[in-house]
């Protein structure tokens, strides 16, 4: 008797330290999963002044961004991001085949710019499935230009591609300096679904890194869809460099058969920030480029100073001429990272 309650015992002691043992552990996995998890979000805006009297409206505020989004680091080997953007994704006024005019609408339209699972199933690859951010100006040239409270890179400015797409990446890793990332993307960015005739968007890239150097070089092929014979390709380059108080970058975009068409362009841009002291810099810019729907050349210039008077809290007083329609701007910029 004796026996069987020594036994009985036992295994309710046993039993006892293996729920504990496993509450212990989910409550482990809970509070190392609420920790992985990271709110962010950017503020981006200012304020203007033309110097040309005929150019209208001659001053005004703006909030360019405004982005929230989320992450979570699942396991050592999976990481899920969700992003909105809230910034201006309407055009010109547009009509359709029976002549009926549609307004602009909200000038302000929030829209879901990633929403990412990214997969490394070993240590060399990653595949990324979802909406996810372009490869070809967005996670290199975006990052390393750093200023985009200021101003995008050349190529979102002139819509040279899209920002994000719905599709799928695979990321390799062959050493710690080269990334090799190859992508099939629906082609038509993160505000449509897929075209009715199913024509997707190829892309790859390789990008070397050294220190705070950076090499790069993307390509993409975008199938013609059924009214055109004529398929749309990008080959870009870019160089960034990192020295000390200095920083460079330049790029070149060639996109070939735009829109599907006859026709190809090509635009290219170049900057420079030069670090004063630990909060402020001075900057400058140049762009030169072929607008993608009038095939018009314009030149852009850009130079300023930036005052960072706490971490990721930005302030920039900026100048702005642009050619061929000879309009000067004063820009005051802000910008908040969280």
């Amino acid at each position: 008797m004796e026996v069987k309650v020594f036994v009985l015992w036992s295994l309710i002691g046993i039993s006892s330290n293996l729920l504990f043992a496993q509450d212990n552990q989910s409550i482990q996995d809970t509070l190392k999963k609420e920790k992985s998890g990271k709110v962010f979000g950017m503020i981006y805006g200012g304020g203007y002044h033309k110097l040309k009297n005929y150019s209208k409206p001659k001053s005004g505020f703006e909030i360019k961004t405004g982005i929230l989004g989320y992450k979570n680091q699942l396991s050592d080997k999976v990481n899920a991001v969700i992003m909105f953007d809230v910034s201006k994704t309407t055009r010109d006024i547009k009509s359709d085949s029976i002549s009926i005019n549609y307004t602009e609408g909200n000038h302000y339209t929030v829209y879901l710019k990633q929403a990412e699972i990214q997969w490394k199933f070993v240590k060399y690859a990653e595949l990324s499935f979802g909406m996810i951010l372009s490869s070809q100006y967005l996670i290199t040239q975006d990052k390393f230009w750093n200023h985009r409270f200021i101003e995008q890179t050349f190529q979102e400015v002139n819509k040279y591609g899209f920002p994000a797409d719905f599709g799928t990446r695979l990321k390799l890793f062959p050493s710690q300096k080269v990334t090799f990332t190859l992508n099939m993307l629906n082609g038509d960015g993160p505000a449509r679904w897929q075209d009715e005739n199913g024509k997707f968007l190829f892309s790859g890239d390789i990008e070397y890194k050294y220190k705070e150097q950076i090499f790069k070089i993307y390509t993409d092929y975008k199938q013609a869809p059924a009214s055109s014979q004529k398929a749309q390709s990008i080959i870009n380059g870019f160089v960034g460099i990192n020295i000390k108080r200095i920083k460079l970058g330049t790029e070149l975009c060639y996109i070939h058969h735009v829109n599907f068409s006859t026709t190809s362009i090509m635009g290219y841009s170049g900057f420079a920030f030069y670090k004063i002291n630990p909060k402020l810099e001075i900057l400058g810019r140049f762009d030169s480029f072929e607008e993608i729907v009038k095939y018009e050349q314009k030149k852009i210039l850009l130079t300023g100073i930036q005052y960072e008077p706490i971490n990721n809290y930005f302030l920039s007083i900026n100048y702005r001429a642009y050619w061929p329609i000879k309009t000067a701007m004063i820009y005051f910029n802000f910008g908040a990272k969280f």
